[in-house]
């Protein structure tokens, strides 16, 4: 309802009415709802347009990182992969560059660590394993493998090459030996320099007769190493020691022991002439 005071005009006095209006109140505030609801609406709208907006917007944030997480988890566990790379906000680039650059530093050290490990057990003259590396299969040896025949081997005569040709000669017949020596040795089988001129080889054996399979390829060692050689345009010839032992796991004896077992039955082929194998025991 409103009402309004009828006042004259100028020097009219007026009648001294008193107008009153009247008007249902929906149809009063029909506008004022229709105004309110379109605010709603339009909130409602803006409301639900920003959520959709901010959840793709954080979907696509997100999704990168989790490929990035998974990528790092399949690392953890040894894998070989490459963190994605992602172009987009500076800081996701940022973040992608930077592992991705990490990863492939450490993976670039730890295959320089195990090439240098590689390195650590090979004798650098001969590219035979050296005693690092035997003592490291030896470990693993007697882990999976119930007896072994060791071979102590010594040049007999070498030390006079070395004299009289020079060391170069004597570094020359020291590779052409453990050519021959690899020739003979099979896989799974351990040849090792372990000195200036002394080799070991370990042999995995079964239940056959230790002492014949030692002696049959410790004679086959001897019969190799015989044969002339040609160092620097001149012929020369050496021989070779052999001290054989034999270790079981079912024995106290370690096989270390059984090496020094070895390396007596070789001063002992030494005391008998030398070119030959001698079994101990």
């Amino acid at each position: 309802t409103g009402y309004m005071m009828e006042n004259g005009y100028k020097e009219y006095p007026g009648l001294g009415w008193t107008i009153l209006v009247r008007q249902p109140v929906e149809v009063a505030y029909a506008s004022t709802k229709e105004l309110l609801l379109f605010f709603l609406v339009s909130g409602l709208i803006f409301v639900v347009f920003f959520a959709i907006l901010g959840w793709l917007l954080a979907g696509r944030l997100a999704s990168p990182l989790k490929n990035i997480a998974h990528a790092a988890d399949r690392l953890r566990v040894g894998e070989l992969v490459q963190i994605p790379l992602y172009r987009g906000t500076s800081e996701l680039e940022t973040l992608s560059l930077s592992l991705r650059k990490l990863v492939s530093d450490l993976t670039h050290t730890e295959s320089a660590l195990v090439e240098m490990k590689e390195v650590a057990k090979r004798d650098e003259l001969t590219g035979l394993a050296n005693r690092y590396a035997l003592d490291f299969y030896l470990r693993e040896f007697v882990q999976e493998h119930k007896m072994a025949i060791v071979l102590y081997i010594d040049l007999d005569g070498f030390k006079m090459i070395n004299d009289t040709l020079g060391h170069n000669s004597g570094d020359e017949l020291l590779i052409q030996v453990a050519q021959r020596l690899k020739k003979i040795v099979r896989e799974g089988e351990m040849i090792s320099r372990v000195g200036g001129d002394e080799f070991i080889v370990v042999l995995p054996a079964g239940k056959e007769n230790l002492a014949k399979r030692g002696k049959v390829v410790g004679e086959r060692i001897i019969s190799s190493i015989n044969k002339p050689y040609l160092l620097d345009g001149q012929t020369a010839s050496v021989s070779c020691s052999i001290g054989a032992a034999f270790w079981e796991a079912s024995n106290s004896i370690n096989i270390e022991e059984t090496i020094r077992t070895a390396d007596e039955a070789l001063y002992a082929a030494k005391r008998e002439g030398k070119n030959r194998i001698h079994i101990y025991g």
